[in-house]
């Protein structure tokens, strides 16, 4: 099964190319930064990576970040993933707010979008601890709003991770 193609490549098994022209280089971690329906592409990449080859081990971070739980594209999907393969598959949801309209800080009620944290924007700190430190043997991968990719690519870069796509 083939990931996402064009100027990206999953062709299995731990494999990432970003360009036709130059050589696909394999990779421990993938770490994928996604806002809203910035999720689809990495839809696509989970599906690839985890329902892949049996030998495959490429572990995956999935920060995701939305206003609320009612927002969170894909929940029955994400799920089931994290819960079995929690070694392999991490996912974080960042929402800013938890949806009761009440504008204070609590959890979110929904169970299927856990872990998260309610009552924030995506920072720095954030992505620098829950993503896997910057290596060769790291890609990571980002889409969401236009503002939202300014800021993850300026932070990604500024951390220091080598490998750096946006869909």
């Amino acid at each position: 099964m083939l990931g996402p193609q064009g100027s990206f490549g999953y062709s299995g098994v731990g494999t990432i190319s970003l360009s036709p022209s130059v050589a696909a280089r394999p990779v421990k971690d993938i770490a994928m930064v996604a806002a809203g329906s910035g999720i689809t592409p990495m839809l696509t990449l989970i599906n690839a990576v985890m329902r892949g080859s049996v030998f495959d081990t490429t572990k995956l971070t999935l920060i995701y970040c939305n206003r609320s739980p009612a927002h969170v594209i894909a929940k029955s999907t994400l799920a089931p993933l994290h819960n079995m393969f929690p070694g392999r598959f991490r996912w974080l949801n960042v929402l800013s707010t938890d949806g009761g309209g009440g504008g204070e800080k609590k959890e979110a009620d929904d169970e299927d979008v856990k872990p998260f944290v309610v009552g924030s924007r995506l920072t720095r700190a954030m992505l620098e601890a829950n993503l896997p430190p910057p290596s060769d043997q790291v890609c990571v991968v980002f889409c969401g709003p236009p503002s939202f990719d300014e800021f993850v690519g300026v932070e990604l870069r500024a951390l220091g991770y080598p490998w750096v796509h946006q869909f």
